[in-house]
């Protein structure tokens, strides 16, 4: 129910627009873990099996004709973030508290997947513009087992009849949905490899090796 909400407004924003879109926004991710959004945190580390990682999740949507003087605004998302279950876990999140229409979705109840969405009805004054980072929501991921985890983006529905990431403009409205509909990675998680048993015997033999060398030298 709740994303039916969510859809009928996309839908309903989208194709009530009219008129030509002449700019051509561009979509794109980025995870920050540290606060500072002028550093692109795409492959995160978390140390230890059990160890968690914080991010915020952020869009962007940058237009790549700002010549046209057109202003769009994002109004809603939808998606579906995938990442390795054998590797990965999300304890927990929220969605961020502007996108507050229609009951924002955080739904990390499948394994090796994460739905979000939200929208925001207010178009006066509206919450994002182009070149705007625009806060979705915050992921706390679980390492669960050894090795490096892509995270990759779609369209909720990959593709299908929902728009998602719907813009308002001046002149008309725009559905960016085609852009991640067959998947964008954003960035990865390494758990790092422990170091095996074998190497600590041998390091164990090593030292005892130098120990009795000094042993005996004495």
């Amino acid at each position: 129910m709740k994303r039916f909400l969510i859809a009928c407004l996309a839908v309903f924003m989208v194709v009530g627009f009219s008129g030509a879109a002449l700019a051509a926004p561009v979509l794109s991710f980025q995870f920050d873990v540290d606060g500072d959004l002028n550093t692109l945190d795409d492959n995160m580390t978390i140390d230890t099996v059990g160890g968690t990682v914080t991010t915020d999740l952020y869009a962007l949507v940058v237009d790549d004709d700002p010549s046209s003087g057109i202003a769009y605004e994002l109004q809603s998302f939808g998606l579906n973030l995938e990442y390795d279950a054998a590797l990965l876990g999300i304890t927990h999140g929220t969605v961020f508290s502007d996108w507050i229409f229609g009951a924002p979705v955080f739904d990390n109840s499948t394994d090796g997947s994460l739905i979000m969405s939200g929208a925001y009805f207010n178009f006066s004054p509206p919450p994002y513009g182009i070149g705007s980072p625009m806060l979705l929501g915050t992921i706390v991921f679980e390492c669960e087992g050894i090795g490096l985890s892509p995270l990759t983006i779609f369209d909720s529905d990959k593709g299908g009849s929902i728009a998602d990431f719907a813009l308002a403009g001046e002149v008309g409205g725009l559905d960016l949905d085609d852009q991640i509909m067959n998947g964008v990675q954003i960035g990865s998680i390494n758990n790092p490899v422990p170091i095996p048993g074998a190497v600590w015997l041998l390091g164990s033999g090593l030292l005892g090796l130098v120990g009795l060398r000094r042993k005996i030298r004495s």
